[in-house]
């Protein structure tokens, strides 16, 4: 959609309603009203809902029958009036009602029952339902002047489907049968995958097609499309991108922006308004929906905050006017900052590469191991996109700025990074090896974790690393224990640390991790900053065979390298042969940190900017054609809860920064305060005090 503008202060009504309540009501006119009233710019509302009915008579699709007037037909014309956008909001696959009335268009398991997503009945996209919802999607594209359709539950369940138009299509195509259970092969996985994933991916794609020949230009997103996916040729067809938001989950929703700021397409969040997550209720505290808001704005996206009216009752129809103060000083506080976050670009300092291919084989494993747990096994060690989550975490727990190269296919800026970490990036193509090479060769700096070039393409085990020659190491096999320490720290690696061995354990209480070490052996030139030290004994708690209540201390010191530093050309590689990201995820232990700050030092990174903060302070640094843009965004959790405090500024940050131009002076934007700073070598330092929620810092280019 040529020249569309994300509008950044959106709302969403996800008002999904049931034809058995007395009545379903809204008093259009009034939340109209409320929503110009608090600034906001767009409104994102239900056509169809989880229970299949519709906010409009439909007919295709089932009316609400209780529904009082014509909702839907109502908001459009009373919205557009006020110069309000109006994305219609279609769920696609959960069709409670109409599963009912044609089961042989359900989702079902191996097993041939029904799935459902939470409470509601899911509906195969390979069956008869497609045309219905083409169909139905078309009926509203004719009827309502819309600006953009937002598609939800587009997906299969978590299982997969194995229903008998599933079946059929997957023989037609594959050339075997679709039945898990006789699955052998790594191979059958993964094919099974990349099938659902191209089931999905025409789905969409021809629902749009249909649309855009009756009412083209509008705008298009669908849910998870600004979610780690392995359909990113469908996803950029998006006109943009979008995920969802919850607290307390402050660290994925950062994570999960930085993905989608890297893919350069405009994003938001969609957002509960409530203490918990849909339909809760209860206005949520501003602090909690600041904080949230300003890991998106710092990015350069948006949030639709949600809002929603009881349908029936003494209080039917109206959203309540709590909620409207709350989201009224969150519109006025976005206003605020929302020229100073859209449309800016990120600064390169270290960036996590996202791999489609490994997460291709993290999804087939996963698949493998929830349809056929008692056949050949396919387990994959330390793969999953919780290892993007992981390093964006402990980088941000480092202070260190960092974004996304999008996929192995979008590197035009790989050079352009100081460093670059690869997360358990178990299968390195041929191509992207080369590429890596002359990366480090030239100058860059990789960090690589786990098991990183160890697998071919369907996951089985090489017989060294593909990058033995980057990482410093070559593969010599698994450690026969779970848990594992790090110990034998030389050239001042460690300092701090308390004098005794790290433990690296990434399950919980009583269990094994298949995530053993990797033991090597150094090649000529690298260097071990830490070795391993193996337990006494690998536990075995249902026959009794432990020491104390769960894993086992320190015992026999080996000669393994467990960290180590390969410097390359003019680049270097520090290597961590352990599960280091899941452990840090499992339990974010600050000696783990610490390492890992230690070991990015060793390289000599960040360089371009240093920050210096409180835990809760979390940064994104961005740049237009006036210099830079620091957001300073404070997260604290007030004790024990999901939400933010928001009376505590937090104490000084220190900054150091080193742009590639002369510094022309420094402001804090929102207020205009002038920020005194110093030299610094090759740069300029500073500091800034009294961060609430989100400070945005100018460091100005001097003309």
């Amino acid at each position: 959609m040529g020249g569309f503008k994300l509008r950044t202060r959106r709302l969403f009504f996800d008002w999904h309603m049931p034809d058995f309540l007395p009545e379903v009501r809204l008093d259009v006119p009034h939340l109209v009203d409320q929503a110009v009233a608090i600034g906001a710019q767009s409104i994102d509302f239900m056509t169809k809902s989880a229970f299949g009915n519709c906010l409009y008579p439909s007919q295709v699709g089932l009316t609400n029958k209780v529904m009082v007037g014509d909702i839907f037909s109502e908001l459009c014309e009373t919205a557009h009036d006020r110069g309000l956008e109006v994305i219609a909001y279609f769920n696609m696959v959960l069709n409670d009602s109409l599963g009912a009335e044609h089961p042989e268009w359900l989702q079902v398991d191996r097993n041939g029952e029904p799935v459902r997503f939470e409470s509601y009945r899911m509906m195969c996209m390979n069956s008869a339902y497609r045309d219905h919802a083409f169909e139905h999607l078309a009926e509203i594209a004719e009827r309502f002047p819309i600006d953009g359709f937002s598609l939800d539950l587009q997906y299969f369940h978590g299982y997969g489907c194995f229903c008998a138009a599933c079946r059929e299509q997957f023989a037609a195509q594959l050339g075997y049968p679709l039945e898990p259970e006789r699955f052998t092969t790594p191979r059958q996985w993964l094919e099974l995958n990349d099938f659902q994933r191209r089931s999905r991916e025409e789905f969409i794609l021809t629902a749009r097609e249909r649309v855009e020949a009756i009412r083209p230009g509008r705008a298009w997103t669908w849910n998870h499309s600004g979610s780690f996916g392995d359909f990113q040729r469908l996803d950029g067809q998006a006109t943009f991108l979008a995920g969802e938001a919850h607290p307390p989950e402050y660290m994925p929703c950062a994570t999960k922006a930085k993905w989608m700021q890297s893919s350069g397409k405009p994003f938001q969040f969609w957002m509960p308004e409530s203490i918990g997550s849909w339909g809760h209720w209860t206005i949520t505290t501003p602090g909690t929906l600041k904080g949230t808001c300003a890991l998106a704005l710092a990015h350069g996206g948006s949030i639709a905050f949600n809002h929603v009216a009881p349908p029936c009752g003494d209080y039917a129809g109206r959203v309540f006017d709590g909620v409207y103060q709350v989201l009224g000083e969150i519109m006025s506080w976005i206003r605020e900052r929302e020229a100073h976050c859209s449309g800016k670009q990120s600064v390169p300092v270290t960036a996590v590469l996202f791999s489609e291919t490994n997460f291709s084989l993290g999804e087939a494993a996963r698949l493998a191991a929830v349809n056929n747990p008692t056949g050949t096994p396919f387990v994959l060690r330390g793969q999953g996109q919780a290892n993007y989550f992981d390093a964006v975490h402990l980088l941000g727990a480092c202070h260190v700025t960092t974004d996304f190269l999008y996929s192995e296919q979008h590197l035009d800026r790989l050079e352009e990074y100081e460093a670059v970490v690869l997360p358990n990036l178990g299968h390195i193509t041929a191509a992207l090896a080369e590429r890596l090479r002359a990366y480090v060769s030239g100058g860059g700096k990789l960090v690589a974790t786990y098991n990183t070039s160890l697998l071919d393409a369907e996951g089985n085990d090489l017989e060294n690393f593909a990058l033995a020659d980057l990482l410093g190491l070559d593969f010599a096999g698994y450690s026969d224990f779970s848990p594992i320490y790090l110990d034998g720290f030389a050239g001042g690696y460690g300092t701090g640390l308390p004098a005794m061995p790290q433990l690296v354990k990434d399950v919980g209480y009583q269990r094994n991790s298949p995530n053993r070490a990797l033991y090597g052996r150094l090649r000529p030139g690298a260097e071990a900053l830490a070795t391993f030290t193996e337990p006494v004994l690998e536990s075995d708690w249902p026959r009794g065979y432990h020491i104390y209540h769960d894993h086992a201390p320190p015992g026999r010191r080996t000669q393994r390298p467990a960290v180590v530093l390969n410097r390359v050309g003019q680049g270097a590689c520090l290597f961590f042969p352990f599960s280091l990201l899941r452990a840090y995820g499992h339990q974010p232990n600050p000696w783990l940190r610490e390492l890992f700050r230690q070991g990015l030092e060793q390289l000599g990174v960040p360089h371009t900017i240093q920050v210096t903060a409180p835990p809760a302070i979390h940064h994104v640094l961005t740049a237009d054609d006036q210099g830079w843009l620091l957001h300073l965004i404070r997260i604290q959790k007030e004790t024990d809860t999901m939400f933010l405090d928001e009376t505590t500024p937090a104490p000084p940050t220190q900054v150091v920064v080193r742009p590639p131009w002369r510094i022309g002076g420094m402001e804090r934007v929102l207020s205009g305060e002038a920020i005194p700073h110093e030299a610094a070598p090759g740069g300029a330092s500073f500091a800034v005090a009294g961060v609430l929620d989100h400070e945005i810092i100018r460091i100005r280019r001097d003309s």
